[in-house]
């Protein structure tokens, strides 16, 4: 019996290739890869839903309607920061005039001409008065016969 200290064995020799040892390491590489082939089919295809749905075209239903409402998101996220950052000031925007020439109501028969057309109560934004107002309409006279002009300010805050 020899009293010498015993030597490690030596290492051996791996003949692995080098591939092999790059997508057998702790995290399996060909997982990542998996994972990432497939994030890129899931956006190929949400591309192609989005854009027919923002098309108008219908033809992929409820996940087209999903689709647009996930990519508006982002801007009602920075909408919202936004609010918070200016506090109460943005009740109502109007970011741009979509009908430039036209002003008040336009109806399909003269006035005084149908008397059972009833009346109408509207809210609406008052761009001229930057605030929101509330009209009473005569259908049949064609015009304005009250105007609110509430304080949703006021009103809002002691609902909350």
């Amino acid at each position: 019996m020899s009293s010498s200290p015993e030597q490690p064995p030596p290492p051996m020799r791996s003949h692995a290739g080098w591939l092999e040892r790059l997508m057998f390491r702790t995290v399996e590489l060909w997982v990542v890869g998996l994972l990432a082939v497939a994030a890129f089919l899931a956006w190929t295809a949400m591309s192609v839903v989005l854009r027919a749905a923002a098309r108008g075209d219908d033809r992929f239903g409820t996940a087209g309607e999903l689709a647009l409402a996930l990519s508006e998101a982002p801007e009602k996220v920075v909408r919202v920061v936004e609010l918070l950052v200016q506090g109460d000031q943005a009740d109502l925007e109007v970011e741009d005039d979509r009908f430039p020439a036209q002003r008040g109501w336009k109806f399909a028969y003269p006035a005084g001409s149908n008397p059972a057309a009833g009346y109408l109560l509207s809210t609406r934004y008052d761009g001229d008065r930057a605030r929101s107002v509330v009209d009473f309409v005569d259908l049949n006279a064609q015009r304005s016969v009250f105007q609110w002009n509430p304080d949703f300010r006021r009103s809002t805050s002691a609902a909350g």
